[in-house]
């Protein structure tokens, strides 16, 4: 199941290049499903936001953000 999770995740990042992956871990996804979607993100470049069971009445926040804010930033070595 990861690798498919990981192969369609690979095929939105070609069409769509998603700047940032909204992820529930509130529990109610296996737990293949939340380790596949961090571990293709950081193959691909993009940050992940998890968001516990809460978070849902306060997402408005989200809203105001920017690409440019949602960005994963890569350190320099």
């Amino acid at each position: 199941m990861e690798i498919s999770i990981k192969a369609g995740l690979a095929h939105i990042n070609t069409f769509m290049h998603p700047q940032v992956l909204v992820a529930d871990q509130s529990g109610q996804e296996d737990q293949f499903f939340i380790d596949a979607i961090k571990a293709k993100a950081g193959d691909i470049g993009v940050a992940v936001i998890g968001l516990p069971s809460s978070a849902v009445e306060k997402m408005m926040w989200i809203a105001t953000l920017d690409s440019n804010s949602l960005k994963r930033k890569i350190p320099s070595r």
